[in-house]
Protein backbone atom coordinates (compact mmCIF):
# COMPACT_ATOMS: atom_id res chain seq x y z
CA UNK A 1 0.00 0.00 0.00
CA UNK A 2 1.51 3.29 -1.07
CA UNK A 3 1.51 5.72 1.76
CA UNK A 4 0.65 9.34 0.06
CA UNK A 5 1.43 13.24 1.09
CA UNK A 6 -0.56 15.82 -1.44
CA UNK A 7 1.05 19.05 -1.73
CA UNK A 8 -1.72 21.71 -2.56
CA UNK A 9 -5.28 21.41 -2.23
CA UNK A 10 -6.73 23.92 -4.41
CA UNK A 11 -9.36 23.30 -7.18
CA UNK A 12 -7.09 20.69 -8.58
CA UNK A 13 -6.05 19.28 -5.27
CA UNK A 14 -9.39 18.55 -4.22
CA UNK A 15 -9.95 16.76 -7.50
CA UNK A 16 -7.07 14.65 -6.41
CA UNK A 17 -7.39 13.88 -3.51
CA UNK A 18 -11.21 13.12 -4.32
CA UNK A 19 -9.97 10.85 -6.90
CA UNK A 20 -7.38 9.03 -4.11
CA UNK A 21 -9.98 8.03 -1.44
CA UNK A 22 -12.34 6.69 -3.64
CA UNK A 23 -13.33 3.38 -3.01
CA UNK A 24 -12.65 1.48 -6.14
CA UNK A 25 -8.82 2.78 -6.13
CA UNK A 26 -6.50 0.23 -4.60
CA UNK A 27 -3.49 0.05 -3.36
CA UNK A 28 -2.79 3.80 -2.30
CA UNK A 29 -3.80 5.34 0.86
CA UNK A 30 -3.77 9.09 1.61
CA UNK A 31 -2.11 10.25 4.68
CA UNK A 32 -1.34 13.75 4.62
CA UNK A 33 -2.44 16.95 2.92
CA UNK A 34 -0.56 20.23 3.04
CA UNK A 35 -0.91 23.98 1.51
CA UNK A 36 0.07 27.62 2.53
CA UNK A 37 -3.02 28.36 3.35
CA UNK A 38 -4.82 27.88 6.13
CA UNK A 39 -8.43 28.52 4.59
CA UNK A 40 -8.53 25.80 2.46
CA UNK A 41 -6.63 23.16 4.75
CA UNK A 42 -9.89 24.14 7.14
CA UNK A 43 -12.18 23.52 3.69
CA UNK A 44 -10.45 20.15 3.09
CA UNK A 45 -10.47 19.07 6.80
CA UNK A 46 -14.15 19.83 7.21
CA UNK A 47 -14.97 17.43 4.51
CA UNK A 48 -12.04 14.95 5.22
CA UNK A 49 -11.70 15.23 9.26
CA UNK A 50 -9.55 11.55 9.23
CA UNK A 51 -7.18 13.11 7.40
CA UNK A 52 -4.01 14.87 8.92
CA UNK A 53 -3.20 18.62 7.20
CA UNK A 54 -0.44 20.83 7.96
CA UNK A 55 0.89 24.06 7.35
CA UNK A 56 3.74 24.31 4.89
CA UNK A 57 5.59 28.18 3.41
CA UNK A 58 4.53 29.82 0.75
CA UNK A 59 7.37 29.84 -2.10
CA UNK A 60 9.49 28.83 0.97
CA UNK A 61 8.80 31.53 3.30
CA UNK A 62 7.23 31.96 7.04
CA UNK A 63 4.19 33.61 7.42
CA UNK A 64 3.60 34.45 11.29
CA UNK A 65 -0.41 35.38 10.36
CA UNK A 66 -1.52 31.74 8.21
CA UNK A 67 1.18 29.94 11.01
CA UNK A 68 -0.55 31.84 14.36
CA UNK A 69 -4.25 30.97 12.21
CA UNK A 70 -3.45 27.34 12.28
CA UNK A 71 -1.91 26.76 15.76
CA UNK A 72 -5.54 28.39 16.87
CA UNK A 73 -7.02 25.73 14.53
CA UNK A 74 -5.04 23.03 15.64
CA UNK A 75 -2.92 22.53 12.29
CA UNK A 76 1.05 21.89 12.75
CA UNK A 77 2.98 23.95 10.83
CA UNK A 78 6.02 22.54 9.22
CA UNK A 79 9.19 24.39 7.48
CA UNK A 80 9.69 21.72 5.21
CA UNK A 81 7.78 19.41 3.63
CA UNK A 82 10.96 16.38 3.63
CA UNK A 83 9.83 16.43 7.32
CA UNK A 84 6.00 15.45 6.88
CA UNK A 85 7.60 12.70 4.77
CA UNK A 86 10.16 11.77 6.60
CA UNK A 87 8.01 12.10 10.56
CA UNK A 88 4.66 10.08 8.27
CA UNK A 89 7.00 7.19 6.04
CA UNK A 90 5.26 8.38 3.20
CA UNK A 91 6.83 6.94 -0.04
CA UNK A 92 4.47 8.87 -2.54
CA UNK A 93 4.12 12.34 -3.84
CA UNK A 94 1.30 14.39 -5.00
CA UNK A 95 2.33 17.69 -6.12
CA UNK A 96 -1.18 19.54 -6.82
CA UNK A 97 0.46 23.55 -6.31
CA UNK A 98 0.44 26.00 -8.42
CA UNK A 99 3.28 25.86 -11.44
CA UNK A 100 5.44 28.40 -9.91
CA UNK A 101 5.57 26.04 -6.73
CA UNK A 102 6.00 22.36 -8.81
CA UNK A 103 10.13 22.01 -9.21
CA UNK A 104 10.74 23.60 -5.42
CA UNK A 105 8.37 21.44 -3.86
CA UNK A 106 9.91 18.10 -6.07
CA UNK A 107 13.20 19.63 -4.58
CA UNK A 108 11.83 19.51 -0.90
CA UNK A 109 10.28 16.23 -1.00
CA UNK A 110 13.49 14.52 -2.63
CA UNK A 111 15.56 15.79 0.10
CA UNK A 112 13.89 13.47 2.67
CA UNK A 113 16.60 10.39 2.82
CA UNK A 114 16.75 7.34 4.72
CA UNK A 115 19.56 6.99 6.79
CA UNK A 116 21.63 4.99 4.01
CA UNK A 117 20.87 7.85 1.53
CA UNK A 118 17.80 6.40 -0.29
CA UNK A 119 15.46 8.72 -0.90
CA UNK A 120 11.72 8.37 1.15
CA UNK A 121 9.61 9.07 -2.20
CA UNK A 122 9.57 5.95 -4.81
CA UNK A 123 6.25 7.05 -6.72
CA UNK A 124 5.69 10.86 -7.66
CA UNK A 125 2.11 12.00 -9.04
CA UNK A 126 2.74 15.29 -10.92
CA UNK A 127 0.72 18.12 -12.87
CA UNK A 128 1.88 19.73 -15.33
CA UNK A 129 4.19 21.71 -16.02
CA UNK A 130 6.94 19.70 -13.95
CA UNK A 131 9.78 22.01 -15.03
CA UNK A 132 9.53 25.27 -16.86
CA UNK A 133 12.80 24.97 -18.96
CA UNK A 134 15.31 22.42 -20.44
CA UNK A 135 17.52 22.80 -17.66
CA UNK A 136 14.88 22.31 -14.68
CA UNK A 137 13.38 19.39 -16.83
CA UNK A 138 16.98 17.77 -17.25
CA UNK A 139 18.26 18.00 -13.56
CA UNK A 140 14.82 16.36 -12.00
CA UNK A 141 14.64 13.82 -14.83
CA UNK A 142 18.22 12.71 -13.72
CA UNK A 143 17.22 12.27 -10.04
CA UNK A 144 14.18 10.80 -11.20
CA UNK A 145 16.35 8.14 -13.36
CA UNK A 146 19.52 7.64 -10.49
CA UNK A 147 16.66 6.99 -7.80
CA UNK A 148 14.15 4.44 -9.84
CA UNK A 149 11.08 6.70 -8.75
CA UNK A 150 8.02 5.75 -11.15
CA UNK A 151 7.01 9.58 -12.51
CA UNK A 152 3.46 10.27 -13.91
CA UNK A 153 2.86 13.76 -15.31
CA UNK A 154 -0.61 14.23 -15.25
CA UNK A 155 -0.86 14.93 -19.16
CA UNK A 156 -4.59 14.01 -19.29
CA UNK A 157 -5.38 13.13 -22.96
CA UNK A 158 -3.30 10.06 -22.80
CA UNK A 159 -4.87 8.67 -19.55
CA UNK A 160 -8.50 8.16 -20.74
CA UNK A 161 -10.05 4.71 -20.19
CA UNK A 162 -10.51 4.57 -24.09
CA UNK A 163 -6.88 4.09 -24.53
CA UNK A 164 -7.27 0.16 -23.18
CA UNK A 165 -9.54 -0.46 -25.70
CA UNK A 166 -7.45 1.11 -28.08
CA UNK A 167 -4.37 -1.11 -27.07
CA UNK A 168 -6.58 -4.11 -27.30
CA UNK A 169 -7.77 -2.92 -31.15
CA UNK A 170 -3.60 -2.48 -31.68
CA UNK A 171 -2.47 -6.06 -30.40
CA UNK A 172 -5.14 -7.55 -32.68
CA UNK A 173 -4.16 -5.63 -35.51
CA UNK A 174 -0.59 -6.69 -35.09
CA UNK A 175 -1.51 -10.44 -34.97
CA UNK A 176 -3.69 -10.04 -38.38
CA UNK A 177 -0.20 -8.46 -39.62
CA UNK A 178 -0.83 -4.56 -39.88
CA UNK A 179 1.58 -2.37 -38.70
CA UNK A 180 1.59 1.37 -37.81
CA UNK A 181 2.14 3.48 -40.72
CA UNK A 182 0.99 7.06 -39.74
CA UNK A 183 -0.26 9.25 -36.61
CA UNK A 184 -2.91 12.20 -37.89
CA UNK A 185 -3.56 14.25 -35.09
CA UNK A 186 -5.88 17.93 -35.13
CA UNK A 187 -6.41 20.04 -31.85
CA UNK A 188 -8.06 22.89 -31.37
CA UNK A 189 -9.74 24.91 -28.15
CA UNK A 190 -11.50 28.03 -28.17
CA UNK A 191 -8.66 30.01 -26.38
CA UNK A 192 -10.28 33.60 -27.54
CA UNK A 193 -11.26 34.43 -23.79
CA UNK A 194 -8.52 32.52 -22.41
CA UNK A 195 -5.90 34.69 -20.94
CA UNK A 196 -3.57 32.00 -19.03
CA UNK A 197 -0.06 32.54 -20.05
CA UNK A 198 1.77 29.62 -22.21
CA UNK A 199 2.88 26.76 -20.05
CA UNK A 200 3.67 23.72 -22.34
CA UNK A 201 7.17 25.62 -23.85
CA UNK A 202 6.66 26.46 -27.25
CA UNK A 203 3.96 24.78 -28.45
CA UNK A 204 1.78 25.86 -26.02
CA UNK A 205 -0.81 24.45 -23.76
CA UNK A 206 -3.08 22.81 -26.73
CA UNK A 207 -0.24 21.93 -29.00
CA UNK A 208 1.01 19.73 -25.69
CA UNK A 209 -1.67 17.71 -25.53
CA UNK A 210 -1.56 16.97 -29.16
CA UNK A 211 2.33 15.71 -28.81
CA UNK A 212 1.62 13.58 -25.86
CA UNK A 213 -1.02 11.46 -27.77
CA UNK A 214 0.46 12.04 -31.31
CA UNK A 215 3.76 10.20 -30.04
CA UNK A 216 3.03 7.90 -26.95
CA UNK A 217 4.98 4.73 -27.45
CA UNK A 218 6.73 6.30 -30.02
CA UNK A 219 10.51 7.19 -29.99
CA UNK A 220 13.45 8.64 -32.23
CA UNK A 221 11.37 11.87 -32.52
CA UNK A 222 11.89 14.40 -34.62
CA UNK A 223 10.33 17.34 -35.55
CA UNK A 224 11.23 18.51 -39.36
CA UNK A 225 11.60 22.30 -39.15
CA UNK A 226 10.95 22.81 -42.53
CA UNK A 227 7.67 21.84 -42.35
CA UNK A 228 6.60 23.97 -39.59
CA UNK A 229 3.82 26.82 -40.33
CA UNK A 230 4.06 28.63 -36.79
CA UNK A 231 2.37 31.48 -35.76
CA UNK A 232 2.17 33.71 -32.54
CA UNK A 233 -1.12 34.21 -31.69
CA UNK A 234 -2.95 37.09 -29.26
CA UNK A 235 -5.59 34.93 -27.44
CA UNK A 236 -7.31 37.73 -25.90
CA UNK A 237 -8.23 41.39 -26.94
CA UNK A 238 -6.88 42.54 -23.39
CA UNK A 239 -3.30 40.53 -24.18
CA UNK A 240 -0.65 41.71 -22.67
CA UNK A 241 2.97 42.51 -24.29
CA UNK A 242 4.67 43.38 -21.29
CA UNK A 243 4.20 39.65 -19.56
CA UNK A 244 3.18 37.64 -22.53
CA UNK A 245 0.05 36.65 -20.46
CA UNK A 246 -3.07 35.67 -23.03
CA UNK A 247 -0.05 35.48 -26.21
CA UNK A 248 1.24 31.81 -27.23
CA UNK A 249 3.65 30.46 -29.76
CA UNK A 250 2.63 27.14 -31.37
CA UNK A 251 3.07 24.88 -34.10
CA UNK A 252 -0.35 25.25 -36.56
CA UNK A 253 0.93 22.93 -38.57
CA UNK A 254 4.37 20.31 -38.29
CA UNK A 255 5.58 17.08 -39.39
CA UNK A 256 7.24 14.63 -37.40
CA UNK A 257 9.02 11.40 -37.99
CA UNK A 258 9.46 8.53 -35.22
CA UNK A 259 9.51 5.06 -35.15
CA UNK A 260 7.38 1.97 -33.10
CA UNK A 261 8.67 -0.14 -30.29
CA UNK A 262 10.04 -2.74 -33.41
CA UNK A 263 11.90 0.30 -35.16
CA UNK A 264 9.52 0.82 -37.65
CA UNK A 265 9.06 4.19 -39.61
CA UNK A 266 6.00 6.45 -38.53
CA UNK A 267 5.17 9.84 -40.20
CA UNK A 268 2.93 12.03 -37.74
CA UNK A 269 1.24 15.08 -39.26
CA UNK A 270 0.16 17.50 -36.92
CA UNK A 271 -2.77 21.04 -37.58
CA UNK A 272 -4.46 23.12 -35.22
CA UNK A 273 -5.73 26.31 -34.64
CA UNK A 274 -7.06 27.95 -31.09
CA UNK A 275 -10.40 29.27 -32.68
CA UNK A 276 -12.24 26.28 -33.73
CA UNK A 277 -16.00 26.04 -33.17
CA UNK A 278 -16.02 22.62 -32.32
CA UNK A 279 -12.99 22.44 -29.75
CA UNK A 280 -11.63 18.99 -31.16
CA UNK A 281 -9.01 17.13 -29.99
CA UNK A 282 -8.41 14.24 -32.44
CA UNK A 283 -5.85 11.82 -33.42
CA UNK A 284 -5.82 8.82 -35.92
CA UNK A 285 -3.45 5.87 -36.39
CA UNK A 286 -3.51 4.25 -39.73
CA UNK A 287 -2.94 0.79 -40.29
CA UNK A 288 -1.43 -1.18 -43.10
CA UNK A 289 -0.89 -4.60 -43.93
CA UNK A 290 1.65 -6.20 -46.54
CA UNK A 291 -0.90 -5.87 -49.42
CA UNK A 292 -1.19 -2.17 -48.40
CA UNK A 293 -4.85 -2.50 -46.60
CA UNK A 294 -5.54 0.00 -44.59
CA UNK A 295 -7.26 0.61 -41.45
CA UNK A 296 -7.76 3.43 -39.09
CA UNK A 297 -8.28 4.18 -35.98
CA UNK A 298 -9.66 7.56 -34.73
CA UNK A 299 -10.06 8.63 -30.96
CA UNK A 300 -11.87 11.67 -30.43
CA UNK A 301 -11.74 13.54 -26.59
CA UNK A 302 -14.39 15.58 -24.31
CA UNK A 303 -17.17 14.56 -27.19
CA UNK A 304 -21.24 15.02 -26.30
CA UNK A 305 -21.79 10.90 -25.13
CA UNK A 306 -24.03 9.15 -27.24
CA UNK A 307 -26.46 8.71 -24.16
CA UNK A 308 -27.23 12.23 -23.64
CA UNK A 309 -25.47 12.08 -20.44
CA UNK A 310 -22.69 14.06 -20.44
CA UNK A 311 -18.82 13.77 -21.79
CA UNK A 312 -17.33 10.59 -23.54
CA UNK A 313 -14.52 9.56 -25.14
CA UNK A 314 -15.07 7.70 -28.55
CA UNK A 315 -13.13 5.36 -30.75
CA UNK A 316 -14.13 4.71 -34.34
CA UNK A 317 -12.36 1.77 -36.09
CA UNK A 318 -13.12 2.25 -39.89
CA UNK A 319 -14.48 -0.59 -41.87
CA UNK A 320 -13.91 -1.42 -45.77
CA UNK A 321 -17.46 -2.72 -46.03
CA UNK A 322 -20.04 -0.66 -44.03
CA UNK A 323 -20.20 1.77 -40.64
CA UNK A 324 -17.19 1.96 -38.24
CA UNK A 325 -17.50 0.01 -35.54
CA UNK A 326 -17.54 3.05 -32.32
CA UNK A 327 -16.71 2.31 -28.85
CA UNK A 328 -17.20 4.51 -25.74
CA UNK A 329 -15.57 5.30 -22.70
CA UNK A 330 -16.81 7.62 -19.58
CA UNK A 331 -13.89 11.11 -19.92
CA UNK A 332 -12.78 10.45 -15.92
CA UNK A 333 -9.26 11.03 -17.04
CA UNK A 334 -7.98 11.99 -13.77
CA UNK A 335 -9.22 8.10 -12.38
CA UNK A 336 -7.38 6.24 -15.49
CA UNK A 337 -3.88 8.84 -14.13
CA UNK A 338 -4.10 6.95 -11.04
CA UNK A 339 -5.37 3.81 -12.02
CA UNK A 340 -2.16 3.90 -14.60
CA UNK A 341 0.17 4.10 -12.15
CA UNK A 342 -1.37 1.69 -9.56
CA UNK A 343 -3.24 -1.31 -11.23
CA UNK A 344 -0.75 -3.81 -12.99
CA UNK A 345 -3.20 -4.83 -15.46
CA UNK A 346 -3.61 -1.42 -16.69
CA UNK A 347 -2.18 -1.38 -20.54
CA UNK A 348 -1.75 2.76 -20.49
CA UNK A 349 2.26 3.57 -20.38
CA UNK A 350 3.03 6.42 -17.84
CA UNK A 351 4.21 9.73 -18.90
CA UNK A 352 7.30 9.25 -20.94
CA UNK A 353 9.98 11.77 -19.43
CA UNK A 354 12.15 10.51 -21.67
CA UNK A 355 10.07 11.18 -25.19
CA UNK A 356 9.06 14.64 -23.65
CA UNK A 357 12.37 15.72 -22.46
CA UNK A 358 13.81 15.11 -25.96
CA UNK A 359 10.37 16.81 -27.64
CA UNK A 360 11.60 19.85 -25.63
CA UNK A 361 15.17 20.10 -26.82
CA UNK A 362 13.73 19.87 -30.16
CA UNK A 363 11.60 22.95 -29.74
CA UNK A 364 13.83 24.83 -27.54
CA UNK A 365 15.00 27.39 -30.34
CA UNK A 366 11.86 27.65 -32.58
CA UNK A 367 10.39 30.33 -31.28
CA UNK A 368 13.21 32.12 -33.13
CA UNK A 369 12.11 30.97 -36.57
CA UNK A 370 11.93 33.13 -39.40
CA UNK A 371 8.30 31.70 -40.20
CA UNK A 372 6.37 32.85 -37.28
CA UNK A 373 3.99 35.09 -37.94
CA UNK A 374 1.66 37.32 -35.63
CA UNK A 375 -2.22 36.90 -35.99
CA UNK A 376 -5.09 37.65 -33.57
CA UNK A 377 -7.70 35.36 -32.41
CA UNK A 378 -10.85 37.20 -34.29
CA UNK A 379 -8.96 36.10 -38.00
CA UNK A 380 -11.17 33.53 -39.36
CA UNK A 381 -9.59 30.26 -37.81
CA UNK A 382 -7.81 27.43 -40.19
CA UNK A 383 -10.28 24.60 -41.10
CA UNK A 384 -8.67 20.94 -40.57
CA UNK A 385 -7.39 19.40 -43.47
CA UNK A 386 -7.66 16.07 -42.17
CA UNK A 387 -10.27 13.98 -43.09
CA UNK A 388 -12.29 12.57 -40.09
CA UNK A 389 -14.37 8.91 -39.49
CA UNK A 390 -18.07 10.56 -39.80
CA UNK A 391 -19.91 9.77 -36.74
CA UNK A 392 -23.29 8.89 -37.02
CA UNK A 393 -25.18 8.13 -33.68
CA UNK A 394 -28.62 6.98 -35.49
CA UNK A 395 -26.59 4.61 -37.79
CA UNK A 396 -23.78 3.10 -35.53
CA UNK A 397 -24.40 0.31 -32.78
CA UNK A 398 -22.33 1.97 -29.65
CA UNK A 399 -20.14 0.04 -27.83
CA UNK A 400 -19.27 0.62 -24.12
CA UNK A 401 -15.34 -0.13 -23.11
CA UNK A 402 -14.70 -0.87 -19.65
CA UNK A 403 -12.20 0.63 -17.10
CA UNK A 404 -9.57 -2.04 -15.87
CA UNK A 405 -10.28 -1.81 -11.77
CA UNK A 406 -7.76 -2.82 -9.21
CA UNK A 407 -8.31 -6.34 -7.65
Amino acid sequence: MKRAVLVGVGQMGKAHAKTVVSDDLANIELVSVCDCDVDRLLAFRNENPDIPVFLIPKNGARDDTQIKRAKENGIDFYPAIADIIKDLECDTLINVTHNNSHVPVLEDAFNARHQDGSLFIQTVFQEKPFAHNLAEAENIGQTISENNITFNLNGILTFSPIWNDFHQKTDALKAEGFQLKSVKCSYGKNRQQDTRPCQGGWVGMEAIHALDISTTGLHDIEIKQDSILSLRGFLAPHASEENSDGIVSYAQECEISAKTSDNAPVTIQMEGSYAWAEKNRRVQYVFADSKNNEKTIQLDFDVASSSGKGMADRMMISSPNGAPEVIESNADKLHGYYQSTLDPLDKRPLYDLTRAIAVQKTLENMAKSQNVQDLHSDLAPKKPKIQSISYNKAQKKIKHGSEYKSG
